[in-house]
């Protein structure tokens, strides 16, 4: 018995032949499954559609001619890339084969003839980094096809950013129910999706009837071995799936024979007794207990009488005889008969389970506890309940080795919520989240994203820089900056007598590994989130060396933990991320927050709730952004101190009191009447002097004695807007309540509040332009 375990699914002890788990497909009868070029690619392959050949580097030394001779098309690629992405393509290209390099000086082609050309495009389109041209879906068809050909050069990894992506739809697929899904079993294989993989199996394995041949078939209509489907299988996995069939189908029937078995051999009879009416013979109930004697029908009292229709012996043969006519009707003449518990059984375990549930014996009222059925069923479902999929060791072993390449599932590790502004007690030159990948970097050693690599990179300061060795043209066709350094006559460039290297003593090691990793296909060294720091940095990274697209497989997935941030308090760097990664919405949102949130210093420069001057995140500072909030701030600030002005003006003057005095209770009737205005406690003259008094101090204690001065220009004031507004509403003026209607500051107060919410974000239209360009770029 192989011993079998899955994650989450069971996996139950199946004899299966003992098979060895390759990447290789099996079975002669496999038929390549090949479309025209798919809709989805149409736009981005136009060139081919024309006859051109497809450029995927500008410096490509290598033609590949994908698909039959008449209709082949031709990329022109990296071969290094090719080499480094598959070890397939490696040994092809540059181990002495014919499809290596020509010695003459030739052109270098290479015929790809049994590929299709739409997969192999995606896949060049992935290591190349023209992510532009990667689709977001696929069907179930298109995904398959993809993962026959990352299979056969063996490049599954390349996948990494995207296999989750491109199977979300089909995670919860319950079962393969037609041809056209087939393909999802291999795509889950491929990808190393357990329990998806293991889900479909056993949904095979109950669902699927077999041939006289004993083989697992489509179904009873079509009779199409499942073995010769023209799509790639898991080696031993229909022979395992049989053999679950087969131990599951035998568990049902021997419950069955033993239950047939066991009414043959001791019946046992559970009916309770009729209670009879002596007069007219009517059964008013049924049971051992005292029934009362009194007849509803014939309205009589004279007595009853207990006893059995059937006796036990005779309630044993009919449900005995009931059963086996039951059984043999669904095909299991052989259990109704007794002759063995495990007939050939050519129907599916759902079949044969739903024909047991439709089972029915008619029985005399006295002998329905007799019936056997609803036991019967309650077994049968329980060992439905508990079926396990029939995965074995060796698949398991395999599914966690294509997961650990596709990432498919890697569970997000979540965000780094640690004060950012606390150093940690070691200092260290790498994110935690890229160990341990970093290691032999940290212990001296110079880390290689390309085997046959031709450029060094020093990255950080002299002191303690690190070394990558890379791909130079890789690095060029990511970057027209490094294009530019490397191949445009700079001191960068390679030199005629001596190792090339180059030093970039400002960059951030752990940066550019993560850049350096996207571009050189080692996605398994690429994170599945980031902190805000550590997005940020990439972000710098990015943008200095113009390679923002690379992040576009994960952008969406590194922003997601703060896409419903709107306030930019200890966010500040979040507006610069959002900027760059192409976030419109959340870009305005946090820039009015800025506008609204931001106090200033002394000389009037915008500043964070730390203090530290927001110019100071120059790398992604958008153009022209700060000073416009600056300036925005100014007059905001000023237009709200003018309403106060106005309002001590209006006060300091001769405003109209308008008092009114309180209605009093007359002593002699005891109603309350309305008094004159010269009965007033606070005559006019004095109420003004109050609210002028009252409010002078009040400004004062909250805004500063310059603005209860009125001083010309309007002070300099360092708090922000939202500050502003809630000491503006804290103002309280007494006066007397005969006299509530003279305060003039509920009403200016109103007006301060109108002008704040009326703000709109400060936004430009270039910067919406610009947003808009980098959302094309990330995809987001």
């Amino acid at each position: 018995m192989a011993d079998t375990a899955t994650a989450e699914i069971p996996i139950v002890d199946i004899p299966v032949a003992d098979v060895s788990i390759s990447s290789a497909s099996e079975g002669d009868e496999y038929e390549d499954v090949t479309d025209s070029l798919w809709a989805c690619l149409l736009a981005a392959m136009l060139a081919l559609q024309v006859g051109e050949a497809y450029h995927f580097d500008t410096r490509g030394d290598l033609t590949l001619k994908v698909g039959g001779d008449q209709s082949a098309y031709e990329f022109v690629v990296c071969s290094r890339t090719l080499g480094r992405s598959s070890p397939v393509f490696q040994a092809m290209l540059f181990n002495g084969f014919t499809e290596s390099k020509p010695s003459d000086g030739a052109a270098w082609n290479v015929q790809l003839p049994d590929d299709d050309p739409s997969p192999i495009f995606l896949i060049l389109s992935i290591i190349h980094g023209h992510f532009q041209h990667v689709t977001r879906t696929l069907r179930e068809k298109q995904l398959y096809e993809v993962l026959v050909v990352t299979e056969k050069y063996d490049m599954t990894k390349i996948l990494n950013p995207l296999a989750s992506t491109w199977f979300a739809p089909y995670e919860e697929f319950r079962f393969l129910g037609s041809d056209e899904t087939f393909p999802l079993l291999w795509s889950s294989w491929e990808l190393g999706h357990i329990k998806a993989f293991s889900r479909f199996a056993a949904g095979l394995m109950v669902r699927q009837p077999i041939n006289v041949e004993g083989e697992l078939v489509t179904g009873h209509k079509t009779l199409r071995r499942l073995s010769g489907l023209p799509y790639r299988q898991p080696p031993g996995l229909i022979e395992s799936i049989a053999q679950g069939r087969r131990d599951l189908i035998g568990k049902i029937t021997t419950l069955l024979n033993t239950t047939i078995l066991r009414l043959c051999a001791i019946p046992l009879c559970n009916g309770k007794p009729s209670v009879q009416c002596n007069v007219c013979g009517s059964v008013i109930g049924h049971g051992d207990v005292d029934h009362p004697t009194w007849c509803s029908k014939c309205k009589c009292n004279r007595g009853t009488t207990k006893d059995f229709h059937l006796s036990p012996s005779l309630c044993g043969d009919l449900i005995f005889g009931s059963l086996s006519r039951r059984a043999a009707a669904i095909g299991l003449k052989e259990v109704a008969f007794l002759e063995t518990p495990t007939p050939d059984y050519r129907f599916s375990v759902e079949e044969l389970s739903k024909d047991i549930r439709a089972m029915i014996i008619d029985l005399p009222e006295e002998h329905k506890e007799c019936n056997p059925l609803p036991a019967l069923r309650d077994e049968m479902q329980q060992l439905l309940d508990c079926a396990y999929a029939p995965v074995t060791d060796a698949h398991m072993q395999y599914l966690e080795s294509q997961a650990k390449k596709t990432g498919i599932q890697d569970m997000p590790c979540g965000v780094n919520t640690a004060k950012e502004d606390e150093p940690e007690p070691v200092p260290r030159p790498f994110w935690e989240c890229l160990k341990p990948a970093t290691s032999t970097i940290e212990c001296g050693k110079a880390f290689s994203f390309d085997p046959i690599g031709d450029l060094t990179l020093r990255v950080g300061e002299d002191v303690v820089a690190y070394e990558f060795i890379v791909c130079s043209r890789t690095l060029s066709r990511w970057s027209p900056v490094f294009c530019t350094m490397l191949f445009g006559g700079f001191a960068e460039s390679r030199p005629a007598d001596a190792a090339w290297s180059v030093s970039l003593p400002e960059d951030l090691p752990s940066a550019m590994f993560l850049v350096l990793s996207i571009i050189h296909g080692c996605f398994e060294h690429v994170p599945t989130s980031l902190s805000q720091i550590e997005l940020y940095q990439t972000l710098v990274a990015t943008e200095k060396y113009d390679m923002t697209k690379i992040v576009r497989p994960w952008a969406t997935a590194w922003f997601a933990p703060y896409k419903n941030i709107s306030k930019v308090s200890s966010n500040e760097i979040l507006l610069w991320i959002s900027w760059e990664l192409g976030y419109a919405d959340n870009f305005c949102w946090l820039a009015k927050d800025l506008l609204l949130s931001s106090p200033v210093n002394g000389n009037e420069q915008l500043i964070g709730q730390d203090g530290v001057v927001l110019s100071t995140y120059s790398c992604l500072e958008p153009p022209e952004i700060l000073e416009e909030v600056t300036s925005r701030r100014k007059r905001i600030v000023d237009t709200m101190v003018g309403c106060i002005y106005k309002t001590l003006e209006a006060a300091f003057g001769e405003p109209e009191c308008r008092g009114r005095p309180q209605n009093r209770e007359c002593p002699k009737c005891y109603r309350r009447v309305a008094l004159k205005k010269s009965s007033l406690t606070l005559p006019p003259h004095m109420c003004k002097a109050l609210v002028f008094g009252s409010l002078a101090k009040e400004v004062s204690k909250m805004l500063g004695q310059d603005v209860a001065l009125m001083k010309k220009p309007i002070p300099h004031l360092q708090q922000s807007i939202n500050y502003l507004l809630l000491m503006i509403d804290c103002m309280e003026v007494d006066v007397l309540a005969e006299h509530q209607a003279c305060n003039p500051l509920p009403a200016t107060q109103k007006v301060i509040r109108a002008v704040v919410e009326s703000v709109t974000s400060p936004v430009k239209s270039l910067h919406l332009e610009y947003l808009k360009e980098q959302a094309k770029k990330t995809g987001v």
